[in-house]
């Protein structure tokens, strides 16, 4: 079936890319299995980081638009959403759609030419005005009141309704001569403009309406409420063939014996014609009768609002595999975040008494983190349960399976892969722009370029900044030789459009990083020393993305800014729940000043005492799930070690990483 939780949006606008060829490389899909506990946060909420909206099977609709607009015909579209399935000519039956979310009963506003047919094929022509000459303003058929085998056809006019005929033959159609309809709600106010005949069916007590209408003219009331009508013709001729297809095959499958489909997300989105454009028309119009079939049999061809990145299969060959064309989909339409409390869960499941973590047991083995959720457990103090991804998905209103439960906040992380692992970004020989995605092993995958352009090893300072926007997505921060100071954030498998925080003044900066929380309100800012005095000074930004150029001096008692070469830092090492910032001095020592949790910073201590023939120190975040921050350090001749934090101020043995002359962005 169609996505359950579709969103509604008039345009949709595919993210920008960089002028300077910003390239989109994919991320390679890690295994299937299951993931660590993570147990009960401090505060008591889980975090949940998601991708896609709806089951992710079939086409999906913000990946047919990207497709579209990189100039994919529908043809292709379709031939890629359901591999092995035939383009098919079809007959243009009449179908019949129970409306069962877009009236609340059987009201049509009166107009010339409108007919009625009861159950025995009684026709009658309904009249403009009543026998005293009021002028009749809707109809409407209800269950009589004192009979519950006989349906009353009332009138309505200015002065209330009346009863008009009745029918024991159990239902009223309702028919124009123009073949249109204005639906009404029970209360008389305007419902939708459709094409087709309404039928008041006695169920029980109530009415059932069902609109009989022909295919072709249903596909037309399909189209533009499934995808925007604004969007590509191509995107929206995609769209028809998948909703005749679905259409043709409740037609024959119906799902009762009084309509075939429902008009709801359940089935797929009937709305009439009130949302049609040119586009979509067009789409309809350059389809028509064209549907899809595999050996013979028509496609029950489901599609979805986004996948994430990820198809999770159909009914044809080669069910599941990476979307190329969701690579596109800017993050704000297939990525998501939310968070429950462990209350919430144990009210949910009230037998495994206080909850103690939540673990992601098993994936479909299709995507990141190893794909959508097929399985979870619950652990507390009385004991656990065990349910499916999509029982979360249910009691928490999710949308979508493909998920995964973040062990450390976001402000402890350099996600650039929105996974809930820190992420290391690196500069390559050639001066492209690299990530290496973490994991949930706390090692990292192999480079994926985020950036094509050659003009990042130029810049004076580039780095990798906790999300700038509120999005939970890390950002890049540079600046120029000639004192420009610029931000890009992240989106799915790249970079977003460049904003320019100020174009000149800042060649009097050096050795800056980028750090989360320090002012306790959950934005990030960047710090740098000031090489006019050496002095801290922190550029905020406002959550929303954008950053100040003015800077706020925060030197601390105590501070050597001259002696320092680097720095570095995403958020706790100190264990106090507050970010703090890692320096090395000239006598290669790493020094943790600790943040005091409203942007300053109180007095430092020694972290390691024989730094000085690391060319790199960068700290991607929390790779081990202890809330501390952890470290990478690089050599100049390439020797790459991970430094997991085995409680506050301590680590443990470098762990040899794979040696890289790349050059790590702090």
């Amino acid at each position: 079936m169609p996505d359950k939780r579709r969103r509604r949006r008039a345009a949709v606008a595919v993210a920008a890319v960089l002028a300077t060829a910003l390239g989109m490389v994919g991320l390679a899909p890690r295994p299937a299995s299951a993931d660590p506990s993570v147990p009960v946060p401090a505060n008591k909420i889980f975090t949940i980081a998601g991708r896609g909206w709806g089951h992710g099977r079939g086409m999906s609709q913000y990946g047919a638009l990207a497709a579209a607009q990189t100039g994919e015909t529908w043809r292709e579209i379709i031939s890629y959403y359901y591999p092995g399935a035939q383009v098919a000519s079809i007959s243009n039956p009449t179908i019949r759609v129970g409306l069962t979310t877009l009236v609340d009963g059987a009201r049509v506003a009166a107009e010339t030419g409108l007919s009625v047919t009861d159950g025995a094929g009684q026709t009658l022509t309904l009249p403009a005005k009543t026998s005293s000459g009021a002028t009749i303003t809707s109809w409407q058929v209800l269950v009589d009141s004192s009979n519950s085998s006989v349906l009353d056809l009332d009138l309505w006019t200015s002065g209330g309704r009346a009863k008009y005929k009745t029918t024991t033959a159990g239902s009223w159609q309702f028919t124009a001569s123009d073949g249109s309809l204005n639906l009404l709600w029970s209360s008389g106010g305007s419902a939708a403009q459709v094409i087709g005949s309404l039928v008041a069916n006695r169920n029980g007590s109530s009415i059932l309406p069902v609109l009989r209408t022909s295919l072709e003219d249903y596909v037309r009331q399909v189209v533009p409420w499934e995808s925007p009508s604004s969007w590509p013709v191509n995107a929206l001729a995609a769209q028809a063939v998948a909703a005749r297809s679905y259409g043709e095959w409740y037609q024959l499958h119906p799902r009762s014996s009084y309509y075939d489909i429902c008009d709801s997300t359940s089935c797929q989105v009937f709305g009439g014609i009130s949302a049609e454009s040119s586009n979509s028309r067009q789409g309809v119009t350059a389809t028509a009768h064209l549907a899809l079939k595999f050996d013979g049999a028509i496609v029950r061809s489901e599609f979805g609002s986004s996948n994430g990145g990820a198809i999770a299969g159909t009914t044809l060959p080669q069910q599941a595999k990476l979307d190329i064309f969701e690579r596109a989909t800017p993050w704000w339409d297939n990525t998501w975040q939310t968070t429950v409390s462990a209350s919430t869960l144990q009210s949910i499941w009230p037998s495994v008494g206080t909850v103690t973590s939540l673990t992601v047991t098993s994936r479909d083995g299709n995507g990141m983190w190893g794909g959508r959720v097929t399985g979870m457990k619950l652990t507390g103090t009385s004991g656990s349960v065990t349910f499916s991804g999509y029982s979360l998905q249910y009691n928490l209103g999710l949308r979508s399976t493909y998920f995964n439960i973040i062990r450390t906040p976001a402000e402890q992380l350099q996600d650039f892969t929105g996974d809930g692992y820190g992420d290391l970004v690196s500069i390559s020989g050639h001066g492209t722009l690299q990530v290496s995605p973490g994991t949930a092993a706390g090692r990292f995958l192999g480079v994926r370029t985020i950036s094509t352009s050659t003009a990042w090893s130029g810049y004076s300072q580039v780095l990798a900044v906790p999300s700038i926007n509120g999005d939970h997505w890390a950002d890049i921060i540079w600046m120029t030789s000639s004192g420009g100071f610029y931000d890009a954030n992240s989106v799915t498998q790249g970079l977003n459009t460049t904003d320019t925080v100020t174009s000149s003044g800042m060649t009097n900066y050096r050795t800056c990083t980028g750090l989360a929380n320090v002012r306790g309100n959950g934005t990030s800012s960047i710090l740098c020393i000031r090489t006019s005095d050496n002095a801290l000074v922190r550029f905020d930004s406002d959550g929303g993305g954008n950053i100040s150029a003015t800077p706020v001096v925060v030197t601390p008692s105590g501070w050597q800014g001259a002696s320092y070469d680097r720095m570095f830092g995403s958020g706790d090492v100190t264990g106090d729940g507050k970010s703090d910032l890692l320096v090395r001095d000239s006598s290669g020592r790493v020094l943790a000043w600790q943040g005091n949790g409203s942007g300053g910073f109180t007095s430092a201590v020694q972290l390691f005492s024989s730094f000085g023939g690391y060319r790199d120190l960068t700290s991607p975040g929390d790779m081990n799930g202890d809330g501390l921050s952890d470290i990478v350090v690089r050599t100049s001749s390439g020797a790459t070690s991970l430094l997991l934090s085995t409680g506050p101020k301590t680590y443990g043995s470098p762990i040899a990483l794979p040696s890289s002359t790349d050059r790590l962005v702090p």
